[in-house]
């Protein structure tokens, strides 16, 4: 009895001072977030870590040389059954490692120290290879892995692959860059990411017969989605710190793709196929050291980072593969672009 009386006048306490606190405050329980720090607008929660400068007009640029290899799942062209094991060897484009760029520029916001960032990325590849076996191997000693409409049956003694990328990306993003204990910040970002991308890749094989038939396809690709991830800084000594930087997106795309098939140079038939709605992941990961600067009295900020850059486009392999009836995208392969990142940055 005792327990259930002291319960009943808890209970009363509380709604009393429930009911005091309310009148206080106008009748009204409910604040907004901008109310919640009202009485003490000078509390700092996860200090801003950019970049500070007398004065300025808080702007800031990057420009970053890159030095990539791009590499498609499901080009392989045909299998050369000269080589050890008895299965043979899987012919693939002849990969590149290629110089791009990078530029960006960025501006502050009042507001809490978020910053606006917009940047384009450039980057071209392409690739040609021929495999060649003695003419006098009339049965043939490489097999083809792409089906050509009213293709030769006889034996292949000779292929020839080329692929060519033109990929061009700008990504728009609203920041903020804060420290979460005295050496380690975070920048968590969301925006959006555009792209148009062209692909060029085309096939040829030569029988014993000295027939020739072929396949050329082009894909022009555009895409726009939303971005999201986080950079962070690991700050060890004095002006330097380590990087490690992600980011994901679901992109909306539309693949446009066109195949022309060839016998002796004489046109046998051409496929289109568009595949529009279609959204696709990409993941972006980053990992190097970056160095900073002030000068002129700390008027302006100076930065240069180098570090290993890898890209994972899913399933931008749409390309059309034939099989005797029908046609299909040849294997959704994912597109892969890894390398060399330097970036240099200035706040003005």
């Amino acid at each position: 009895m005792k327990g259930i009386l002291a319960l009943t006048a808890l209970c009363a306490a509380g709604v009393a001072y429930a009911d005091d606190s309310m009148q206080n405050s106008g009748g009204c329980c409910c604040i907004c977030y901008e109310d919640m720090f009202g009485e003490n607008p000078n509390i700092v929660i996860n200090p801003s870590a950019y970049p500070l400068q007398n004065g300025g007009w808080n702007l800031y640029v990057t420009g970053a040389f890159t030095y990539w290899t791009a590499r498609e799942d499901g080009l392989s062209y045909a299998i050369d059954l000269r080589r050890p094991p008895a299965i043979g060897e899987e012919l693939v484009p002849d990969w590149k490692v290629e110089p791009g760029f990078k530029v960006g520029i960025g501006s502050f916001l009042c507001h809490d120290e978020w910053d606006v960032f917009v940047e384009y990325t450039w980057f071209r590849t392409d690739s040609s290879r021929f495999t060649g076996v003695s003419s006098d191997a009339l049965n043939g000693e490489i097999t083809p892995l792409w089906t050509i409409v009213n293709a030769s049956a006889a034996g292949i003694i000779a292929t020839t692959n080329s692929w060519k990328l033109d990929f061009d990306v700008i990504d728009a993003s609203l920041r903020r860059n804060y420290f979460v204990s005295q050496f380690l910040t975070l920048c968590p970002f969301i925006g959006l990411k555009g792209t148009w991308q062209e692909q060029h890749y085309a096939v040829s094989y030569t029988h014993s017969t000295l027939d020739f038939d072929q396949t050329f396809q082009t894909q022009d690709v555009w895409g726009l989605g939303i971005r999201a991830g986080v950079d962070t800084a690991w700050h060890f000594w004095k002006c330097f710190s380590l990087i490690g930087d992600a980011a994901v997106t679901a992109l909306w795309e539309n693949f446009d793709v066109k195949r022309s098939d060839g016998v002796n140079g004489v046109l046998q038939t051409v496929w289109e196929r568009s595949n529009e709605f279609t959204v696709k992941a990409i993941l972006e990961m980053m990992i190097g050291l970056r160095w900073d600067q002030w000068v002129c009295c700390d008027c302006y900020h100076f930065s240069l980072e180098a570090g290993w850059e890898l890209q994972m486009w899913m399933e931008q392999n749409q390309f059309i593969a034939y099989f005797g009836d029908q046609i299909s995208p040849s294997n959704s392969g994912e597109l892969i672009f890894q390398g060399l990142t330097v970036k240099a940055r200035f706040d003005f």
